[in-house]
């Protein structure tokens, strides 16, 4: 559990399970669209109807955009996190050492 100078704590196993948890989400979703996918070529293939090749089409959109969108910036998401995580604790660790390095008679002026 790191403290941060305002008074909040965050503990970075949190954090990173957190992330970890956005990444198995994105994955979950993606499958359920390679499923959905598998029955509209299923339907695609017993269908000269264009009605069929147009859901077919309008469906490689939709999954384009959010595969582009929507799981793009979920993966990114996650990684910030952790990037976000590991800045935090270099950022105390290079705090607490220069607070170590100081010599108290120079920190108090007197000497």
């Amino acid at each position: 559990m790191t403290e941060q100078g305002n008074g909040n704590t965050f503990n970075p196993e949190d954090v990173f399970a957190q992330g970890k948890r956005h990444d198995e989400e994105s994955d979950a979703i993606n499958e359920m669209l390679i499923g959905l996918r598998g029955r509209i070529d299923t339907t695609s293939q017993s269908s000269v109807n264009d009605m069929t090749k147009a859901l077919l089409d309008s469906y490689e959109i939709a999954v384009n955009n959010l595969r582009e969108n929507v799981l793009a910036d979920i993966s990114k998401m996650a990684k910030d996190m952790g990037v976000t995580v590991q800045d935090q604790e270099d950022q105390d660790k290079d705090g607490k050492q220069w607070v170590e390095n100081v010599e108290l008679a120079n920190f108090l002026n007197i000497g």
